[in-house]
């Protein structure tokens, strides 16, 4: 796969000359960027996938959805349907996708919509929901179309932006730069204990202008939450799926709680097949014992499709929070006023 990225450098050369011809475009005025009347959060990254976003947008809820009338809109990746499409408690991730699903399932107060036309999207709940004070779309920093009241970029400790490089070779889909929009940036899976002088090196390595606000956060695991059949114990033996952008995180977790057998990883977003699901099966049952399965949050919104398959099968999912370890003042500075307009 490595050598295969390679090779198609040259095409990531053309890559970035495209992106970066859209955003001058767009920082020219040459394209135009529309506001839809209401207060707006951008939440998203420039890397594709995996730097938290949908932790992030839940972690925002879970501070304003009660003092606000907020709403979601995303653009529901992996969903086999098109168009604008409220999310509901019956939905399924093939309707509108694993994460607002999930994002549905954490707020069931909270509207969550999708399109794939942000700014169509964003109109179309505002003409439902007049009552709506703010929208926070999940995954939208590229969309130059829709002009947010706030941006807030993602990267991760690990992997970040400035250490990468444009598709297909690297992980990058938007132009370098353009974290010159964002009014904060979170340091995203950062190490549980942060080493002294962080805040000053990041800002450097990024290059933040000083109206910009830096955060660092790391992932909080939960105790696991049952799908199907009983909670699993510590020292379980279990096998893992997972189908998100990095599991690497995910898997350290779960071999610190459990005896992993196996992982079934799979590409983000994956659409799970009735085949990958009797190997799955088939598997657990070589061990000629009971063996519980575990899986992410997101990827269980996918997997209760196949709620017949899997029925009398231990199956749980570990959920996720997003926990500050600096920095959390600079966000909420940021966002609480905006919001709430103290």
């Amino acid at each position: 796969m490595q050598v295969i990225r390679l090779l198609l450098f040259p095409v990531s050369i053309i890559y970035a000359l495209v992106v970066r011809m859209r955003n001058m475009l767009y920082d020219r005025g040459m394209l135009s960027s529309t506001e839809v009347g209401v207060k707006s959060i951008v939440i998203g990254n420039i890397s594709a996938g995996g730097t938290g976003k949908t932790p992030f947008v839940i972690w925002l809820l879970n501070r304003y959805a009660v003092k606000s009338k907020i709403a979601v809109l995303s653009r529901g990746y992996g969903r086999k349907t098109k168009g604008f499409f409220k999310v509901s408690a019956s939905a399924n991730a093939q309707q509108v996708g694993d994460e607002p699903l999930l994002i549905q399932q954490r707020h069931p107060g909270t509207s969550v919509y999708v399109c794939e036309n942000r700014v169509a999207g964003a109109r179309e709940i505002l003409a439902q929901n007049p009552e709506v004070s703010a929208l926070i779309l999940d995954d939208a920093f590229q969309h130059r179309r829709f002009s947010p009241g706030l941006s807030i970029l993602l990267t991760t400790w690990d992997q970040p932006f400035t250490d990468d490089w444009y598709l297909p070779t690297g992980n990058l889909r938007d132009w370098k730069g353009a974290y010159a929009r964002a009014n904060a940036v979170v340091i995203t899976k950062c190490p549980s204990h942060l080493p002294l002088g962080s805040k000053e090196k990041w800002r450097k390595k990024l290059a933040l202008h000083a109206e910009q606000k830096i955060a660092f956060s790391t992932i909080a695991y939960g105790a696991a939450i049952p799908v199907f059949g009983t909670t699993i114990k510590n020292g379980s033996k279990i096998i893992l799926i997972s189908g998100i952008a990095d599991s690497r995180p995910f898997e350290s977790h779960c071999n610190s709680q459990y005896q992993v057998l196996k992982h079934f990883k799979f590409q983000d977003h994956h659409s799970f097949k009735p085949r990958e699901i009797a190997e799955i099966l088939n598997s657990i049952g070589s061990f000629g014992e009971p063996i519980a399965i575990v899986t992410t949050e997101k990827d269980a919104t996918r997997l209760q499709a196949f709620a017949n398959d899997l029925a009398h099968t231990s199956v749980s999912y570990i959920p996720i929070e997003t926990k500050y370890l600096l920095g959390e003042e600079e966000i909420t500075g940021l966002t609480d006023p905006y919001i709430l307009d103290l």
